[in-house]
């Protein structure tokens, strides 16, 4: 529901409302999978893999150039949350890292919705 109006102001044919909702669901589906296991730091760098694919993806659907100048700022501030968050909560067996997993799908979730309102202004 939400996806179909941010797809309807994006304008219908630029972001089709299940592309867009299928492409940033993914990613964060995965992303959140990665960070659940404890993979002790490979999880991070999955992340920042997962995360540059979500951005370049959505920028390349956009039909708008991909450079590491229109993404450093929400890759960095993604990069300290997740180490944060998933460093504090790995050491709780099971029901940390269930809480990693979900706050990481929410973080991407949101951060693909941004980018493409970034994308929107470009």
């Amino acid at each position: 529901m939400f996806e179909g109006k941010i797809a309807k102001k994006l304008g219908g044919s630029l972001f089709p409302e299940e592309d867009l909702k299928k492409m940033v669901h993914t990613h964060a589906f995965c992303a959140a999978l990665v960070i659940g296991l404890p993979l002790f730091g490979f999880d991070w760098i999955a992340f920042v893999v997962i995360l540059w694919h979500m951005y370049s993806k959505l920028a390349e659907r956009a039909g708008k150039e991909f450079g590491c100048g229109s993404i450093i700022l929400g890759m960095i501030v993604n990069i300290v949350f997740v180490i944060i968050y998933d460093s504090l909560t790995s050491f709780i067996p099971v029901l940390g890292w269930i809480t990693s997993a979900g706050l990481c799908y929410l973080q991407f979730y949101t951060s693909g919705k941004a980018y493409i309102e970034t994308l929107k202004r470009m």
